[in-house]
């Protein structure tokens, strides 16, 4: 037997701590070949299973950001979870009639087999799909595309492309972030908004629809036609503390009780808040005082902007300008003319 001389084992350790074993991390290339045949790729139905057919069918390959796209939009996309410290593979496959259509996450394990992660909110997001659909004639289908670059997945209507919500992730699972544009929030609003005073109106998406008269999505504004005068819905973010604020206007005139300036907040019980942002009693102070001058009541008549953030309040009568309501992204303040 070979003698083990001090020498030696400095030379051992040496080699150990100067030269330490590279561990082998695996790229969104490894990972796509390394799928089960049944994981990933009988979602396309067709094809014989070789390297050379999965070489074939990429469409998009980013190493860096981790991500592949084939010809058949099936989506991978690669993860790390650094408290478990390992990789999460996320698929994706949708198609309009599908039954089975793919969103799952799996992790390779190191006997070589794949384990399926219940990492993202499923029950969540089917609920919310149902509140989504609750105006919808036709149903909507949620297409949950995974990002090249970032870890937010972004679920879009598949026929209209329409966002529906985000998930995002948080280092170890995905978060439902829902996201609602003015019309979602219009088709939300209280009953009250519509038949004030009216027996006639029987309420529907399609009822609420077929009396806007300007929708504007890019700037969150809406103006509808009502039985009692022009409705005007404007949507403010306040991004500080990420809340979307409906403002609500109708004007019937001085003498009808359906006029109304409201700023409310949707709950996700289905129910609205009154949110309070506006100066109210200095609005009516300053109302008091204009009157006291002109010798006559002022009523204000306000109008929501279709473009900017300002809202613009004249007199009903004169339609002469009294003021404005500024929004600082979290509340308006009363400015006076100069």
């Amino acid at each position: 037997m070979k003698k083990i001389t001090a020498f030696s084992i400095i030379l051992i350790l040496f080699a150990k701590f100067a030269f330490p074993q590279v561990e082998t991390k695996r790229t969104i290339e490894d990972y796509y070949y390394l799928l089960n045949w049944d994981v990933f790729f009988e979602w396309t139905l067709r094809g014989n299973d070789s390297k050379e057919y999965r070489k074939s069918i990429i469409k998009i390959m980013d190493i860096d950001n981790g991500y592949i796209e084939t010809t058949d939009d099936i989506l991978m996309s690669l993860y790390y979870d650094s408290i478990n410290k390992r990789d999460i593979v996320a698929l994706s496959y949708a198609c309009e009639g599908c039954f089975n259509a793919l969103f799952e996450f799996r992790t390779y394990t190191e006997n070589g087999t794949w384990e399926k992660l219940d990492i993202y909110p499923k029950k969540e997001m089917e609920s919310y799909m149902e509140e989504l659909n609750k105006y919808s004639s036709g149903g909507l289908i949620e297409d949950c595309r995974l990002s090249n670059g970032g870890t937010t997945i972004t679920a879009v209507d598949l026929e209209t492309r329409v966002k529906l919500f985000d998930l995002k992730w948080d280092g170890q699972k995905f978060n439902l972030v829902k996201t609602r544009n003015i019309e979602d929030y219009y088709l939300l609003l209280p009953l009250d908004f519509f038949n004030c005073d009216s027996v006639n109106y029987i309420d529907s998406k399609q009822a609420r629809v077929s009396i806007e008269r300007v929708k504007d999505s890019k700037n969150g504004y809406i103006e509808a036609h009502t039985s009692k005068g022009s409705l005007y819905i404007d949507l403010y973010k306040n991004k500080i503390q990420n809340r979307d604020i409906i403002a609500v206007s109708l004007d019937c005139g001085p003498d009808c009780k359906c006029s109304i300036l409201k700023f409310i907040e949707y709950n996700e019980n289905g129910t609205w808040t009154d949110v309070d942002i506006v100066p109210y009693e200095s609005i009516k102070s300053y109302i008091n005082e204009l009157s006291e001058k002109a010798g006559n009541k002022i009523i204000p008549s306000y109008i929501l902007p279709q473009k900017g953030t300002t809202i613009v309040a004249n007199n009903y009568f004169s339609k002469q300008k009294l003021f404005d309501l500024k929004w600082d992204g979290q509340k308006f303040s009363l400015v006076k003319p100069q």
